[in-house]
């Protein structure tokens, strides 16, 4: 079964599958396919996650391909692709075909959710976020910023990472979650920030 059979199983990306009726939402198999090929010569090896609103694909230069539904995120990509920032995936292309969002993007190392302690540290973030309404990164920035119990050199990544997000001229919501967190070369790095 290849690629774009899979994608359209329930269990793979009920998303997709949901609005299939519509057209808008499915992506177009030969279409991107070529893209992939004649742009980049590449092509996808196999579906890697999938989250609310869209679906991972391994390429095979290594990169990751991600389809998805939410345009909040695929104006955020363009925008950090055109702008890049250390502490933030690279971005590598963005595109909008229909109601879809193609970003390819450089893969994670290692996710923090696969990390105990690092887990338990934005989720402790997430809670003080929480106990404080602060939803957004110039608040996450002045709450961190006094925060006594954030270890030196994670809250210099944090504080650098947030005051970049707060100069971004789209809003952001969703920009501390720990399953949007990883690893890559031994450095904390933030993807799917919507």
């Amino acid at each position: 079964m290849n690629w774009y059979k899979k994608s359209q199983l329930q269990e793979t990306l009920p998303y997709f599958k949901e609005f299939e009726e519509y057209g808008d939402y499915v992506p177009e198999e030969e279409s991107l396919n070529e893209r992939l090929m004649d742009t980049y010569g590449v092509s996808i090896i196999n579906d890697i996650g999938q989250g609310d609103s869209g679906i991972a694909y391994l390429l095979s230069d290594g990169n990751v391909l991600k389809i998805t539904t939410n345009s909040q995120e695929g104006q955020v990509a363009d925008y950090i692709k055109n702008n890049p920032n250390p502490h933030i995936i690279g971005y590598k292309d963005v595109w909008k075909e229909k109601d879809l969002y193609y970003i390819i993007m450089e893969k994670i190392d290692e996710m923090v959710s696969d990390n105990v302690e690092l887990t338990s540290f934005f989720e402790h973030l997430n809670d003080l976020m929480d106990r404080y309404k602060c939803y957004n990164p110039q608040c996450a920035y002045n709450l961190i910023a006094k925060e006594t119990s954030i270890p030196e050199d994670k809250k210099n990544v944090l504080l650098e990472y947030l005051m970049y997000l707060s100069s971004v001229p789209l809003k952001i919501f969703d920009f501390l979650n720990p399953n949007n967190i990883g690893i890559k070369n031994g450095r904390l790095i933030f993807f799917d920030i919507t």
